[in-house]
């Protein structure tokens, strides 16, 4: 890591800039937020109204930590509950997202499970409904008011050089831009002028357009903003552009994304029941993990529960033979896609 200091924050900028409208623009962008925060940890994330998040760079999590947050520990990501309900930009830090939430003791096992401390995030609004999060993560401590101030005071030069980011990848010719598009738009995407006539498709529109998979687009006459249904696994949306919007002012943006299970409402403690109930555990065995998740070791479930440490540590093993695990991780991923599975077949029904 490099950290920023006077004599180089002009030259690591003059770097992000000339980097944009390239495919490592967002990564150099991170590192440079890193560095100004004496992180060493960074990733770019790409959170959409309808789709499941998706990594553009990772710089902080392991590949089973993706594998996991991938199955389903999104539908927990506080930064994707932002974006579906219109929160689509601004400064975030997790610890501050989550200080009220009643859920907070499952969040915290999380990160500790994924050795973070602390998560900061600049989410960046783009095109087609979806945000850009630039984020940093801190494994020791949390981020202090002073970190806060210094990435408010970054924003709007961040959000600048995304703005010119997308601008360059936009007036780029299709067949010179596939190698410049990585970190912006992976869904189909069509862009139509204030006429109603098509001046931008991306390679997955004209594909599934050739496949005969893209909806008629009453380019004229549709309302400014809207979504639409296509089959039981697709989304089309679109969106007004502003008279800003380079190759399109006052046009519209169209957008084709597959359907994934939104934010997760559920109250934690009514889903350990749940859990607890479908496992078969006992008495005991309920006691032990509703502690174990909250992040307790055995020495303070032994205090609260009254026991010897070393019956805990026979219990413990008692239970994880019934649930053919070995570890408390095991455990912690097993409730949560129990929380996942039953909030899927909810929305289904």
């Amino acid at each position: 890591m490099v950290r920023i200091t006077n004599d180089l924050i002009f030259t690591r900028l003059a770097r992000v800039a000339s980097l944009t409208g390239s495919d490592r623009f967002y990564s150099e962008l991170a590192s440079f937020v890193a560095a100004s925060l004496h992180c060493r940890r960074w990733l770019v994330v790409r959170y959409s109204q309808y789709a499941a998040p998706e990594f553009v760079f990772n710089k902080a999590l392991s590949n089973q930590a993706v594998r996991h947050y991938m199955s389903g520990l999104y539908r927990l990501d506080p930064l994707l509950r932002l974006v579906r309900c219109g929160i689509r930009e601004g400064v975030f830090v997790l610890s501050k997202l989550m200080s009220n939430e009643s859920n907070r003791a499952y969040f915290d096992r999380l990160f500790s499970m994924s050795v973070i401390s602390d998560e900061a995030a600049l989410l960046l609004r783009s095109p087609g409904g979806s945000s850009i999060a630039v984020c940093v993560e801190r494994a020791a401590r949390q981020f202090s008011p002073a970190d806060v101030r210094l990435l408010r005071t970054l924003y709007p030069l961040v959000k600048s050089l995304h703005g010119v980011h997308l601008d360059r990848i936009f007036r780029t010719p299709l067949h010179e831009a596939e190698s410049r598009r990585r970190g912006w738009a992976t869904q189909a995407i069509m862009v139509i002028d204030k006429e109603g006539r098509p001046v931008f498709r991306n390679d997955q529109w004209a594909v599934l357009e050739r496949q005969g998979r893209i909806p008629p687009i009453d380019g004229g006459k549709r309302e400014p903003s809207g979504m639409r249904a296509i089959g039981n696994h697709s989304i089309l949306h679109w969106e007004e552009l502003g008279d800003t919007f380079a190759i399109a002012p006052s046009g519209r943006l169209y957008s084709l994304e597959p359907r994934s299970p939104g934010y997760i409402t559920a109250n934690f403690h009514e889903a350990i029941h749940r859990f607890q109930d479908s496992c078969g555990l006992t008495p005991r065995e309920r006691a032990i993990v509703d502690l174990v998740l909250r992040g307790y070791p055995n020495a303070q479930i032994a205090r609260q529960l009254g026991l010897a440490p070393g019956s805990v540590r026979n219990h413990r093993y008692r239970l994880y033979t019934k649930l053919d695990i070995t570890t408390e991780r095991e455990l912690f991923f097993l409730f949560i896609d129990s929380l996942t599975e039953r909030d899927a077949a909810s929305a289904e029904a």
